[in-house]
């Protein structure tokens, strides 16, 4: 049985702190250590490369957790924009952010697949078929109501940084690497080689934000949501850190940036004889730990569009459980069309874009609507303002600015499918909101 537009208040500081780490720490760490390291290959621009990602994703924390506070509701970073700007602007956002996720969550369903494939033999060859049973088995689990989600996701939070942690430790109680012979690691810094990296590093450090989707359903969101963010954006960078720090102590950074797989090289040396099969478990929980969050996330996005008249009325009916089904199964649903089709991972080279043109347009939207509207009661404030909102908004550009110069097709292709919201925006005031 649903309703419409009655999410249930239950969540709180735990949950937020929880969706924050769940909804970031995925397998793409286990990976990137090594195609950062193939960019900018000194160690010491690795660790400030990936301190930059982290002190930007703080930055945005502070920006969006005063949104998120001051205007409380369900969408997600679709909500800002199109209160600052206009129901327009706010569709844009909120078709690129359910699209991109939806994307991201079947690259990670695949991702699960195939670790949990080196695990269990019998499903090798099958990997497409298990990710569409993931995908499906965390709806139907999301659809039993959002305390037991909230209850699972602390759970997964919890154990996800753990094995990041356990991985690391190993790591420094292991042997050392040997000092890499003089020039033999990377040439130098480059403004293309910095912008590829800092791409690996913001797709890893995405998903800061996740606890906002969920601001209507908390039930302190001024006291809960900047507390639970901001510990799991430092709980993230901290877990990051370290992990980069652990693979550099047992690989040097020249061949770090020359394996195939940064922490199967690592495990290899760590755990001789059983390091793949380690690898494959942390992957194969790191994996599954995020899918709930995003499916929880794209959720809220339909659930705010169609409350606010972008899309069908029925998907903002409500379970007795807090949980929005139609929005539910039908992010599920694009979300297996995805894996089936292949073109996710086209979807996630573009949604690489989108994610920081999403975060830009929560940036601009908060510079506008504090000039906007001076006498707005805001129940928690973003530390340093308008100094750090500007300092977000202008690494932000940077990037996309480097991006652009350096990977102008995935770029044009992002341009285009917010573009494509246009049209799509005006077939939905026109056909559902009438």
């Amino acid at each position: 049985m649903t309703t419409p537009g009655r999410l249930v208040r239950v969540l709180g500081f735990a949950f937020a702190a929880a969706v924050s780490i769940g909804g970031t720490i995925g397998p793409g760490i286990l990976r990137s250590p090594g195609l950062v390291a193939a960019e900018i290959g000194e160690p010491w621009l690795i660790h400030g490369a990936w301190i930059l990602g982290g002190l930007y994703a703080l930055l945005g924390t502070w920006m969006v957790a005063e949104l998120a506070v001051t205007y409380p509701e369900s969408g997600g970073l679709y909500v800002y924009p199109r209160i600052a700007f206009g129901p327009g602007a706010g569709f844009a956002i909120g078709w690129s952010d359910w699209l991109a996720t939806c994307a991201s969550a079947a690259s990670i369903a695949v991702t699960a697949a195939e670790f949990a494939a080196e695990l269990w033999t019998a499903a090798q060859g099958r990997e497409a078929w298990l990710a569409a049973g993931l995908v499906a088995l965390f709806c139907a689990f999301q659809s039993l109501g959002i305390r037991l989600s909230a209850r699972a996701q602390q759970v997964f939070a919890a154990a996800q940084a753990g094995a990041m942690l356990a991985l690391a430790a190993a790591c420094f109680l292991a042997e050392p690497a040997s000092a890499p012979a003089r020039g033999a690691t990377h040439g130098g810094l480059t403004l293309a080689g910095l912008a590829l990296a800092m791409r690996f590093i913001i797709v890893d450090y995405d998903g800061w934000y996740t606890a906002v989707y969920f601001a209507e359903e908390d039930t302190n969101p001024a006291r809960n949501i900047p507390r639970g963010m901001i510990l799991g954006v430092l709980v993230v960078i901290a877990v990051y850190l370290l992990i980069n720090a652990a693979f550099l102590h047992v690989v040097p950074a020249g061949e770090l940036a020359r394996a195939r797989l940064a922490s199967s090289e690592v495990a290899s040396r760590v755990f001789p004889g059983t390091g793949a099969r380690i690898v494959s478990a942390v992957a194969a929980l790191a994996s599954a730990a995020v899918l709930g969050p995003m499916f929880l996330t794209t959720t809220r996005i339909l659930y705010g569009l169609a409350r606010d008249g972008m899309f069908v009325a029925a998907a903002a009916g409500v379970s007795r459980g807090g949980t929005p089904e139609l929005a539910l199964w039908t992010s599920g649903a694009a979300t297996v069309a995805m894996i089936a089709s292949g073109t996710y991972e086209q979807l996630i080279a573009v949604g690489a874009v989108l994610f920081v043109v999403n975060y830009l347009a929560s940036f601009v939207a908060l510079h506008r609507l504090r000039r906007r509207d001076p006498a707005t009661a805001r129940p928690w404030t973003a530390p340093g303002q308008p100094w750090t909102n500007l300092a977000a908004i202008g690494l932000s550009a940077a990037y996309l600015g480097g991006v652009a110069a350096n990977d102008w097709a995935n770029s044009l292709a992002a341009l285009a499918l917010l573009a494509a919201a246009a049209p799509l925006y005006k077939f939905a005031r026109r056909n559902i909101a009438s």
